[in-house]
């Protein structure tokens, strides 16, 4: 059997698409190995989920909703509903009902902080302030950084974020 163009196979070809297709499956895979996955006793499990966007969240709210302990570490305080981000930015008072503050769904399970480095070996996720949380399984849901309004890469706080749709809101109206 011969192959004719670039010399890639078509098992080559599947199998790249099967890895592109694998890495966006990523986070519901890893939620789905750590529930299903044998873990029969939660006894030394801590789980530390890193971004706390539509995957992090989904992920924390499944380990909550099992009983699994786990810590959701993000910069903002609040879970910005993305999707309604343009209306926000044109009818003043909705920017408020699209941002969801993660310690009223995760209570002292949510930390708010910047992730500066993960240890593997000591199994741990450092802080900007040198915090350091320990973990037994990690999940990591950085997600992407698009140039959405209420997207910011500083620890910020939702109201400040809101404050920003209302300017938007003034500028778009004058």
């Amino acid at each position: 059997m011969h192959h004719h163009g670039n010399g890639e196979s078509d098992v080559a070809k599947q199998r790249k698409r099967k890895t592109t297709l694998e890495s966006n499956n990523d986070e519901r895979v890893i939620a789905y190995i750590l529930i299903m996955g044998g873990q029969v006793s939660v006894d030394n499990v801590h789980v530390v989920v890193v971004g706390g966007g539509f995957g992090g969240t989904a992920a924390a709210q499944q380990l909550k909703s099992r009983g699994i302990p786990f810590t959701l570490i993000d910069l903002r305080d609040a879970f910005h509903h993305n999707v309604a981000a343009l209306r926000a930015s044109v009818q003043s008072g909705f920017a408020q009902q699209t941002f969801i503050p993660y310690f009223e769904t995760f209570g002292e399970s949510f930390l708010q902080g910047r992730v500066m480095r993960v240890e593997p070996v000591s199994q741990t996720v450092v802080l900007d302030g040198g915090k350091e949380v320990h973990y037994s399984h990690l999940i990591l849901c950085t997600g992407t950084d698009g140039p959405f309004p209420g997207k910011y890469n500083t620890v910020a706080s939702y109201q400040t974020a809101i404050q920003k749709y209302e300017d938007i809101v003034k500028e778009l109206n004058w």
